[in-house]
């Protein structure tokens, strides 16, 4: 007689995540480990944490669009205009400590940021954030940049 008693409910679910991670074991290979940033965005940061921490503030990276706003509508619309935002991202946001209430968005712009579609993508974002009440700064390095911070937060 067999030990295996596959008529109970431990039996059912004893097969079935079995089943479950065999599954998950064939898809493991096909992703790797990767960096939250790039070496650009690295440079940047320890730049950035430096200011932050003299402005009392603190910082976020790559935090998705659909994080900080979400559409008005609902519906269909909902989900047409949830679509345009639910993929990107900022580089960076700096915050309050006491709440993480975020005072400034910093898209860090490299060389990726030249075509067409790129201009189109940024105008829109600008518009999302501008008109959601967000501050925006795009900035190629990192010169001037505690100066161009205070500025836009003394504003």
């Amino acid at each position: 007689m067999s030990k295996k008693n596959t008529g109970c409910l431990f039996g059912w679910l004893s097969f079935f995540s079995s089943k479950s991670s065999g599954k998950l074991k064939h898809h493991a290979p096909v992703y790797k480990k990767k960096f939250l940033l790039t070496k650009n965005e690295l440079y940047f940061y320890k730049e950035l944490k430096r200011i932050a921490n003299n402005l009392n503030l603190c910082i976020l990276a790559k935090i998705r669009m659909a994080d900080l706003v979400e559409p008005k509508s609902s519906g269909k619309a909902y989900y047409s205009e949830f679509s345009k935002i639910r993929a990107k991202h900022v580089d960076f946001a700096l915050c309050n400590p006491e709440n993480l209430a975020i005072v400034l968005l910093i898209e860090l712009d490299d060389n990726s940021h030249g075509s067409k579609a790129d201009s189109e993508r940024d105008s829109f974002v600008e518009a999302v954030y501008r008109d959601t009440g967000y501050k925006l700064l795009r900035i190629r390095g990192t010169a001037n940049l505690e100066k161009k911070i205070i500025s836009i937060l003394s504003n």
